[in-house]
Order: structure tokens, then sequence, then C-alpha cells
């Protein structure tokens, strides 16, 4: 009946959106408010294609009031997953081995009880971990150019532990006014997150658990959703069109991928315009040495997809102002140089870098310092950065001309 279903439908939402206050009413839980807020009234009307049609308006509610939500890293994963796992598990559960699997034909039909449930979880929990990736892997590939091979296995130990933390919090809010039982959920809370975040830290660090360093782009991504678009439709309809256009368009990724030859990268000498931060860096064949002001994670996310695309290796953060790498040399003068005794003979580095606004003759650096190209780096100010043309016209000013790349 009508009525019940709504009452249901009602108390689901209003619960959805009570947590979605609870906590804050996050970017990411609002996405999912709004998503399964339109997938709950589908289901109460009871529409046969109600459900992707739902998403869809969740979607455009959304970008009604915020456009820029479509460029988001979490909108895209968020419903490039829910739609994947809602068209793709179904197919993926009825295949033939994974329903031996989960009925347990493989073991005797006598010892079939109690294992059945156990399998039978662990293959629902693996084929939507399985499901979720066919839609995401090519904006995981894209933003964060790693993939997880351990992802159903995580995924088998971490939605049920996720699950318990909902519950979890919510049974410690609900009990808060009773001091005894409210500590028991909270310490059961804080144990449970402590076991999930060890858990993900523990697969993360088994061997081959990630790919790194993968040099996937816009044009692969939009060429394997097409790829995908068609192969799903060949699932539905079973034209051979389909299949035919969806192979093509992997043939067409294959060799767009393979033409990508991954030769080492020149000797390069590159200081970016890092917003008021020092960051040096010199990679080339075999070697990637960084020295930066800023947080050394941070550089890493973002210079990630440059490295990647010049072919180099992980970067390696150095405190040392002397980098040297391909016969190249770099020093980074981050402190007034006026009171140091000369010796003989000038130093040779082929780049010299001017960092964190330090201001000093260049009498001075010329005899301390014998090299090809000075660079004022982004941690010098404008008014140092034009102190310094002034002083030697040839220097290169990084907050103003933006980044340094030479390559050698």
């Amino acid at each position: 009946m009508f009525a019940p279903r709504f009452l249901r439908s009602v108390f689901i939402v209003a619960l959805l959106w009570g947590y979605a206050v609870l906590t804050g009413l996050s970017p990411s839980v609002l996405r999912a408010s709004v998503m399964f807020s339109f997938l709950q009234f589908g289901f109460l009307f009871q529409r046969p294609y109600c459900v992707y049609s739902s998403i869809v308006a969740s979607a455009f509610v959304l970008l009604l009031f915020d456009p820029h939500l479509l460029f988001d890293v979490g909108f895209q994963l968020s419903y490039a997953a829910v739609l994947s796992i809602l068209f793709f598990q179904p197919r993926i559960s009825n295949l033939r081995l994974v329903a031996c699997v989960k009925e347990c034909a493989f073991i005797p039909s006598r010892y079939r009880k109690i294992p059945r449930s156990l399998i039978g979880w662990s293959v629902d929990l693996t084929t939507v971990s399985l499901a979720a990736q066919i839609g995401t892997i090519p904006l995981v590939l894209y933003y964060f150019h790693q993939f997880s091979c351990l992802f159903w296995l995580s995924g088998l130990f971490v939605i049920p532990l996720a699950v318990a933390l909902i519950y979890l919090a919510l049974s410690s809010f609900a009990v808060s006014f009773i001091p005894l039982v409210s500590s028991f959920f909270v310490s059961a809370l804080s144990f449970v997150a402590s076991l999930t975040n060890k858990v993900v830290v523990f697969i993360g660090e088994l061997p081959f658990a990630v790919v790194d360093w993968v040099d996937f782009r816009k044009e692969d991504v939009v060429i394997y959703y097409i790829m995908l678009f068609f192969l799903a439709l060949f699932l539905v309809n079973r034209k051979a069109v389909h299949l035919m256009v969806g192979m093509a368009a992997a043939s067409v990724l294959l060799v767009v991928s393979s033409l990508r030859v991954c030769t080492p990268a020149d000797t390069s000498v590159a200081v970016y315009n890092y917003a008021g931060r020092s960051a040096v860096n010199l990679y080339g064949r075999g070697f990637n040495i960084v020295c930066s002001s800023a947080d050394s994670s941070l550089v890493c996310r973002q210079l990630k997809r440059f490295w990647i695309r010049q072919h180099t290796t992980p970067a390696v953060f150095s405190s040392s102002h002397l980098l040297e790498g391909g016969g190249v040399s770099v020093f980074v003068v981050d402190r007034d140089l006026s009171g140091m005794p000369e010796y003989g003979r000038p130093v040779s580095v082929d780049y010299l870098v001017v960092s964190a606004d330090v201001r000093f003759p260049v009498s001075k650096l010329k005899s301390l310092f014998k090299y090809k190209q000075l660079i004022v780096d982004s941690s010098c100010s404008l008014a140092t950065s034009y102190w310094w043309k002034k002083q030697c016209p040839s220097a290169h000013l990084v907050r103003v001309a933006g980044d340094y790349i030479e390559h050698i």
C-alpha cells in the first residue's frame, strides 16, 4: 500500500538529512543525501526506470545550485560509482561462475549450510567493489595516477567496518545523555575507527597493492567512457554494432597508450611559481630532486602529473642547498651572504636560485659563485624580485615571468 511506503520513505529521508546535518553538511555528504533522497522517492512510486532518472535528477539539482560541482573530483567519482554499481553489479552477480561460487557448488552439499551465507556475503561485497571500479577507474587514474590492485580485499573489510562506524556513531549520539552507556559506545567507536585505519594501512603496504605513476590523460578518460557506454548498450540490447564500436574504442585506447613512448627525460631544471614558496626541481634520467620550503606531500600531489608526463622518477626531497644530477648543478641561496668570506676563486654552478627574500650586492654574489643563470624564485616579494632585476638584468623573476623550466 502507498501510505506505509510513504511513511517509510519520509522516515528514511528525515533520518538521512538528520545525519547530514549532524555531520555538518559537508559536500560529499550533501551529494549523497540529495542522491539517495531522489532514489528513495523513486522507489516510493515504484517506476521501472526511476532509479536512473532519480540519480540524474539529483545531479541536476546539485548542479543547479553549484555548477562548479561538475568539475569536483568527489562529485564525478560518486556518480560514476553509483551508476556503475547499479548497472554492472547485477550482471556480474548473474554470471555462471559467480553464481557457482556464491552457491558453494565446489563444496560437498552436506557442508554447504555454514559457509554459504559467509561466502555469499563476501561475493556480494566483491562484486560491488568490482562494479564500482569499472565506472571509476579512468577518473582515479587521471586524477591520482595510481590504481589499487587490492580494492576487492579492502572492500571485504572496510565496507563492514564503515557500516559499523555509522551505527556506533548514531548510537553514541542517541545515548549521549547516559554517561556510562555513551562512554561504552564512544570507546567502541574509537576502537573500530582505529581498526579501520590499521586495516587500510596494512592492505596498502602489501606487495603489489598499488600500481603507481600511471600516465592517463583527458583523452584516455573520454575514450574509456565511450567504450564503456557502447559495451553497456550491447549488454542491454545485444546489437553487434554496439559491441563493434565499443571494441573499436578499446583498440583506440590501447593504440594511444602504446604510442606514448616512455623515453627518459632530458636533464632539466625547473623553478616553479609556487604561491610564495620556494620550489626548485632538478630531474632527468633516473633522478628527480626537489628542494622546497613548501609541504612535500602537497608539492608531490600538484606536480605528480607533470613529472609523469616528463617520464621521470618519483621525487626525492633534499634539504641540501646544492642539487646535482646529470652533470648539472643548482645552488639555492636562502640567506644573506654579504658577510661570508671569499675563498680564492668562486664556486662554479650552472644555476643560482635566490630565495627567501634575501638581498645583498650582486658583486658579492659573483665573488662567491660563477653561474650561467640567476633565478629569483617565488618566495621573494615583488619588491625584492625587481631589486634583483635592477642588479642583474638577465635574472629570471619567477613571480613575474612564471615558471622557469629549461631542458638541457
